[in-house]
């Protein structure tokens, strides 16, 4: 879906030199039928108000969510030329978002959202599952002249 509240991101550059602090990023999606991440948003943004003093805190190529965002195209008449300004003003760090993920799978959060640990664990779970309601099923006879077959 690209650039839009709600979306992780993940920080590559920051320029701090700037009234704003200005920061390359970019966000990538699954293909669902290839199974790799593609990307969908890719280039610079300014931070803003609250974004501007949370992303310094951000480790180096850290990753966040997109609390408030705004698109605007300006037409320069002098150059001739249009200019797309991206700007954030609110993010929240990703590592803050990995502390409950009991709760996020609880809300119907997809698989292309999850890590792989937390995609095995899902998959381990469920193969255990299955393998209990498949020992619950299973029935011994004693008696050969019970089966239900010749």
């Amino acid at each position: 879906m690209g650039f839009h509240d709600g979306a992780y991101c993940k920080l590559w550059k920051l320029d701090t030199s700037r009234k704003f602090p200005q920061g390359q990023i970019s966000i990538s999606r699954k293909d669902k039928q290839t199974g790799e991440y593609v990307d969908d948003f890719s280039g610079f943004v300014d931070f803003m108000g609250e974004a501007a003093t949370a992303v310094q805190k951000l480790p180096a190529q850290g990753r966040f969510k997109i609390k408030s965002c705004d698109v605007s195209r300006v037409w320069s008449k002098e150059k001739q030329r249009e200019f797309i300004n991206f700007r954030i003003f609110d993010l929240e760090p990703a590592e803050q978002n990995a502390a409950a993920p009991a709760q996020r799978t609880a809300k119907g959060r997809d698989d292309d959202d999850m890590s792989v640990a937390e995609l095995e664990a899902r998959l381990a779970e469920a193969k255990m599952k299955a393998g209990k309601k498949a020992a619950e099923k299973f029935v011994p006879v004693d008696d050969a002249d019970e089966l239900p077959f010749d």
